[in-house]
């Protein structure tokens, strides 16, 4: 089994996902917002369960759950789809994430590994839309 919980490569993507400078004020809250959800992906994506442990997991998954809710709070007209789809893969790694065991099996730690895949993937969508209005 893999030592890390999200391969690196998902690591490159996200960090593929810049973010520009704003182009008025009344962007700076919708991207900054973007911006830090961006990093909180990126936090997750690092996340090593068997090395840092689920508690780590746990609280990137607290963060991107919080910074999704600030662009959420922003984002949601105009990007309502795109949030939507992001909202549903946090809701199914938070489902992966409850059924991780003390020790975590090799099942459920791939069960989490799929589900953070869809929300970087899904939050990767999201934050390129919310850039291109930046």
């Amino acid at each position: 089994m893999s030592r890390a919980l999200v391969p690196s490569a998902l690591v490159a993507v996200v960090a593929g996902l810049a973010v520009g400078g704003c182009s008025s004020s009344s962007d700076a809250d919708l991207c900054s917002s973007a911006d830090a959800l961006r990093s909180s992906i990126d936090d997750l994506g690092n996340v090593q369960v068997l090395e840092d442990g689920t508690q780590a997991l746990r609280q990137a998954f607290s963060e991107v759950g919080d910074g999704m809710d600030r662009l959420v709070n922003h984002a949601r007209n105009e990007f309502s789809g795109q949030v939507a789809e992001v909202q549903s893969s946090l809701a199914d790694l938070g489902t992966a994430m409850d059924s991780l065991g003390s020790p975590p099996s090799a099942a459920s730690l791939r069960a989490v590994g799929t589900a953070t895949r869809a929300v970087v993937e899904d939050a990767g969508v999201l934050v390129d839309d919310v850039s291109s209005s930046c």
